[in-house]
């Protein structure tokens, strides 16, 4: 009888073993049927991408099919069920974590590419002392607003629509000169509506130098527009690429038309590994083809687009070259990319305490967003001041450039970078050229030589200039033996020597 029971209990045993293994068995298989299709989805991806170089994809290949084929190997034999399934679950984590990447940066490189629309910005004024504190304040006020002011109906329009029940009465005027003159002087006017542009025009004059400070902003209204997009997806990587970054030294969105506070030049030589930084001064007073070679500041080439800027810049260095793909900007928004970079290394010429209280000393610095940002905006606590924020610019550029091509956070922290990237970058560099330069720096493991170099001119006061005409505003003239000095500069980077 004793032993009829023990023959029952081993038998109700091995059936419990068959069962599991059994369902092992169906597990194994499952993973590596998923890890399977991710793996084929991944590669598929990275090689239409074309971001990995052959010497790394295809290793990458061969390890995956040799451990998929060991995978199916013992999973037929049903030996090793446990680690298969361990080793198949850590390969699928791989996968989905590459996966996610993969489509992060995709998707994110795609959006930046992709600029279908600008907008502008529209501010209701009124005198510091007015009473007024919103939109809602101004019921019953005359408003005074530039006629020929580019998007002024829509603007008008929208204002209308935020004023509700509001009633205002709106007056058109000339000139820009002729508002403002209502607003501060004869007081005709209770407010004025004009493009947050056109203010920062007026307040760059030394007729109207203190009008931001006798004046205050209650609302402002936005207007977005759709503007024609090329399509460049099938754009080469060749052996140099020019970029122009035009940057925006303000809080706000990229995509608002503003002046140009930043303008540098890349000039990159692929097959060196040599980048030139050209910086051209904010003030520079350069001849804008876009208006028969008319004198005007740089900074306010920005106001009549990106292509503007690309040309001016184009004729003052000769014209030798081409301006491959534009890199706009918004300085304020570096905050983000360099804390989730974990701040960036730069070398500080002079000590300096920035308007904001921060002190900077002189030497080498690790500095966070908010203080990489401080860096790079001051311009006051320097005689040079436009010049000398300029440089901090480049040091800044140049720091984050390094970071991103050595740093491990790349990797692990990707998702919040490209966040932060997609809130203060615009370009129409295709996607495909960045995996091609990606490709080529990981095919080549290239060290990258940054090199800027900075103009300088002389300062004075003009009333030719073309956006600010019959106002004095500052510009810096030229000086012809830098423009000689960075032309050979350029020369060098682009052949190669």
């Amino acid at each position: 009888m004793e032993r009829e029971t023990k023959k029952v209990t081993k038998k109700k045993k091995t059936q419990k073993q068959k069962i599991v293994e059994q369902f092992l068995f169906m597990l194994d298989w499952l993973i590596l049927a998923v890890t399977l299709a991710a793996a084929t989805m991944v590669l598929v991806k990275v090689q239409v991408m074309g971001i990995l170089p052959a010497k790394f994809f295809v290793p990458i290949v061969i390890l995956f099919l040799i451990l998929l084929g060991l995978g199916v190997f013992f999973t037929i034999k049903k030996k090793g069920q446990i680690p298969i399934i361990i080793v198949s679950v850590i390969m699928l984590g791989i996968l989905i974590y590459g996966a996610l990447a993969i489509g992060k940066l995709d998707k994110t490189l795609n959006e930046l590419n992709n600029v279908t629309t600008k907008s502008m910005v529209f501010s209701v004024v009124v005198r510091d002392d007015d009473p007024a504190k919103s939109l809602s304040d101004i019921d019953g006020y005359d408003v005074g607003y530039y006629k020929n002011e580019e998007k002024i109906y829509d603007a008008n329009k929208k204002l209308k629509s935020e004023l509700g029940k509001v009633s205002v009465n709106m007056k058109s005027y000339d000139s820009q000169d002729a508002i403002v003159e209502s607003l501060l002087n004869s007081k005709s006017l209770g407010a004025i509506f004009l493009n947050q542009t056109s203010i920062a025009l007026i307040s760059d004059s030394e007729e109207y130098e203190n009008f931001e400070e006798e004046t205050r902003v209650i609302g402002t209204v936005t207007i977005t527009y759709q503007v024609k997009v090329n399509d460049n997806s099938d754009a080469e990587l060749g052996d140099t690429l020019v970029v122009y970054m035009s940057g925006i030294d303000t809080y706000g969105a990229v995509d608002i038309t503003s002046r140009s506070d930043v303008n540098i030049l890349a000039f990159i030589n692929v097959k060196t590994g040599k980048i030139q930084l050209i910086s051209t001064p904010r003030d520079y007073y350069v001849q804008c083809p876009l208006h028969d070679n008319a004198y005007d500041k740089l900074t306010n080439c920005g106001l009549y687009g990106i292509d503007c800027s690309e040309d001016t810049l184009e004729q003052l260095y000769g014209g030798d070259f081409e301006i491959d793909y534009y890199l706009r900007v918004n300085f304020s928004g570096f905050i983000d990319i360099i804390d989730e970079l974990g701040g960036v290394d730069v070398t500080n010429e002079t000590a300096f305490t920035s308007v904001d209280g921060m002190y900077f000393e002189a030497g080498d610095l690790h500095l966070d967003g908010q203080a990489a940002l401080y860096f790079a905006r001051e311009r006051k606590a320097f005689a040079a001041g436009d010049i000398m924020r300029a440089k901090h610019q480049m040091a800044v550029i140049s720091a984050m450039v390094k970071k991103c091509t050595s740093s491990k956070e790349i990797l692990t922290n990707y998702a919040n970078i490209l966040d932060a990237v997609s809130e203060c970058f615009q370009t129409d560099m295709p996607a495909s050229i960045i995996y091609q330069l990606v490709n080529h720096q990981l095919s080549s493991g290239t060290s990258w030589d940054i090199q800027s170099y900075t103009l300088e001119g002389e300062g004075t006061r003009s009333t030719e200039a073309y956006s600010q005409y019959g106002r004095s505003t500052y510009v810096m003239l030229q000086d012809a033996d830098m423009i000689a000095e960075a032309k050979k500069l350029i020369d060098e980077v682009l052949s190669g020597n």
